[in-house]
C-alpha cells in the first residue's frame, strides 16, 4: 500500500474558481505546490469535496509545513490563501519498486 494525501474543504467555500491550488508552506525555503487542480477528480460527499493523491516526495518526513488553499479563476488570476492547516509530514519508509524474483538452481 502506498502514501496518500487527502486534501478536503467546504464546496460551499468555492466561489467561481476555474482551480484550486493546495500549497505546502515549508518553515524555510520555497513553497511546493502539492496540487494544481484539487477540483479535478474530487468527490463531493454532503457539503465537503476532496481530492486524493499520491503522497508528494517533495515532502521532507519529520517537517512541519502549513498547507493552504488558493483559488485560480479562467484568465489565471490567483485569489487570496485560505487558512492554513498544520500538517506534520511523517517519516515513511522506503518504498521499492521494480521487484523481480529469480529461481536459484544449484
Amino acid at each position: 500500500m502506498s502514501a496518500s494525501l487527502k486534501i478536503c474543504y467546504d464546496n460551499a467555500s468555492v466561489d467561481g474558481s476555474a482551480t484550486i491550488q493546495a500549497i505546502a508552506h515549508p518553515p524555510t525555503g520555497t513553497d511546493i505546490v502539492l496540487d494544481d487542480d484539487v477540483l479535478a477528480g474530487s468527490v463531493l460527499t454532503g457539503t465537503v469535496r476532496c481530492s486524493t493523491q499520491p503522497y508528494p516526495a517533495t515532502l521532507t518526513p519529520g517537517t512541519t509545513y502549513g498547507v493552504t488553499l488558493r483559488g485560480v479563476n479562467t484568465l489565471g488570476q490567483v485569489g487570496p490563501s485560505s487558512n492554513a492547516v498544520t500538517f506534520l509530514s511523517p517519516n515513511l519508509p522506503a518504498v521499492i519498486t521494480g521487484v523481480t524474483v529469480q529461481a536459484v538452481t544449484p
